[in-house]
């Protein structure tokens, strides 16, 4: 068995017990119980009754309040001894790290024998005194970490989010990363290249902002984040930093509302003569990586991730389909029922850089029985009966079902192929 005098042996590993005296000391260790715990293991949790004092009599443990680490004790730490003194329930949740011996004390022994002793109610009171000079020092670090993060993440997103977020992360958590689901919004303002031929810079310039503005006004309305933007494009997440109960809504309502913005804009600048612009947006949803990237001289919040790279590669494809907008199953999936029943799947497809193939959906103004009709002919294409899909289409009205027409007239040409349900894209 354990030697329980081990404290009175290493009085340097414990001043409370290695400070009693004799006879409180020989009652104490008479009434400890030993128990043996493992990596991992949870032997007091915040909130609890405080029903026994603990002594490490080996290895170490984690002190955690809130789920943030405070402080940890090892080898001669006593643990508990204040709840029980006092009555409160737990302050904080203790785990184990690696193999842990501890010496357990039952409240009502403790208090007893403290009643009985002086001095260990003393040596109690300098106990208590040092742990809190140690908690202090524990605090002023984290606030150290805190202004350090403040002063890289504050120059990478909008206050406003940073205030959002500092509340709920971990300084070294927005700095070195988070995995977390969101909505990823990759929206493009096309013809910007050919425009510069026509229009001088300043004018150039100009339009992009107008159009950014609006962009902008729509995703902080519908409280996602601007990552970036790439010349005439805009990376917008929702969901992440900060967390959103239906991201994967708030980005197509976000679209939705600045494509109506948009429109209208483009309607004044063709009234006044000047140059519009084409629209195309890919939407995602999924696991991504969010955090500070670069280095100290030079750092960007920014998403990483396969889920991202897909949503840029559903913008694209609206370059093929007729349709300024795509999203992704594992969007649609997320949506509201209002939004569902809006949106229509338009093909399955696999794009450049993935194996797995996704439904491609849009919204469109469509009858409900231009959309059953649609669905049908979809139907008889994802099952590899294109001459009847190609007939399907043909009385669709619509640029998309012409489209679809035509992709079913090209696969009859290719019918040797092996067809999986699903079309190969290639191009990005």
């Amino acid at each position: 068995m354990t030697d329980k005098t081990i404290f009175r042996l290493n009085p340097a590993k414990n001043p409370f017990l290695g400070n009693l005296p004799e006879p409180a000391l020989e009652e104490l260790m008479s009434r400890a119980r030993v128990h043996q715990l493992h990596e991992g293991d949870v032997f007091i949790r915040e909130g609890e009754p405080s029903d026994s004092i603990y002594f490490i009599n080996l290895g170490e443990v984690v002190i955690l309040k809130g789920g943030v680490e405070i402080d940890r004790q090892r080898t001669g730490g006593a643990i508990g001894e204040m709840g029980v003194l006092t009555g409160t329930v737990r302050s904080a949740t203790i785990k184990c790290v690696g193999e842990v011996e501890l010496l357990r004390v039952e409240a009502e022994d403790f208090i007893r024998i403290v009643d009985s002793q002086p001095a260990m109610l003393r040596q109690l009171v300098i106990d208590q005194l040092t742990k809190v000079k140690s908690s202090h020092d524990v605090r002023e670090n984290q606030g150290k970490q805190i202004v350090e993060a403040k002063e890289v993440f504050g120059r990478l997103v909008s206050p406003e989010v940073y205030e959002r977020v500092i509340s709920k992360r971990k300084p070294e958590e927005m700095l070195s990363g988070t995995l977390e689901d969101a909505a990823v919004l990759f929206f493009d303002i096309r013809g910007f290249s050919n425009a510069s031929e026509k229009m001088g810079p300043q004018p150039l310039l100009k339009a992009l902002n107008e159009h950014l503005a609006i962009i902008n006004a729509r995703v902080a309305k519908h409280r996602g984040t601007i990552v970036n933007f790439i010349g005439d494009a805009v990376l917008a997440i929702f969901g992440c930093p900060v967390p959103l109960p239906d991201a994967a809504g708030a980005a197509v309502r976000c679209y939705l509302e600045a494509r109506e913005e948009l429109n209208a804009f483009h309607q004044h600048r063709k009234a006044t003569g000047e140059h519009c612009f084409d629209l195309g947006a890919g939407i995602n949803y999924g696991g991504l990586v969010s955090g500070a990237i670069g280095s100290k001289e030079r750092m960007s919040y920014s998403v990483l991730g396969d889920e991202v790279n897909l949503a840029a590669r559903l913008e694209g494809l609206t370059r093929y389909y007729p349709t300024e907008v795509i999203f992704s199953e594992s969007c649609y999936d997320q949506l509201p029922q209002d939004l569902k029943q809006q949106s229509l799947l338009i093909d399955r497809c696999t794009v450049k850089g993935r194996k797995s193939p996704t439904g491609l959906y849009t919204i469109l103004a469509m009858s409900e029985a231009e959309k059953q009709a649609y669905d049908a002919a979809l139907n008889k294409y994802l099952t590899g009966d294109f001459l009847a899909a190609e007939s399907a289409f043909n009385n669709i009205p619509g640029a998309l079902a012409a489209y679809m027409r035509r992709r079913c007239g090209q696969l009859q040409v290719e019918q040797g192929k092996f067809w999986p349900g699903y079309y190969s894209w290639e191009v990005k």
